[in-house]
């Protein structure tokens, strides 16, 4: 993703749960650096096509890191499951009202 802005990531989790790691730019007001961890689940990098391009390239040639980010792609989307959001939520209020 070459935007700069992003609200709430949803392409990142939603590439993720189908196992392909994101590539995006690092920017301030790109919320997708919240939630991509550099080398576990993508890669964050400069605005500049050719780190885009290395990146994809290096994905392309790496048959082991591709399989091993596309894992921890999976199962970091996993944490961000409506079940689980659900069930985190419900126990932040139960603690709130006692």
């Amino acid at each position: 993703m070459p935007s700069t802005r992003e609200g709430f990531p949803n392409t990142i989790l939603e590439a993720n749960s189908c196992g392909l790691p994101a590539i995006i730019v690092r920017h301030e007001k790109n919320a997708g650096v919240g939630v991509v961890k550099d080398g576990y689940n993508g890669f964050i990098v400069n605005l500049s096509p050719e780190e885009i391009a290395e990146k994809v390239i290096y994905l392309l040639q790496n048959d082991e890191e591709l399989s091993r980010l596309s894992r921890n792609s999976v199962e970091f989307a996993k944490t961000y499951d409506w079940s689980i959001i659900v069930k985190k939520l419900l126990k932040v209020y139960e603690e709130a009202i006692g």
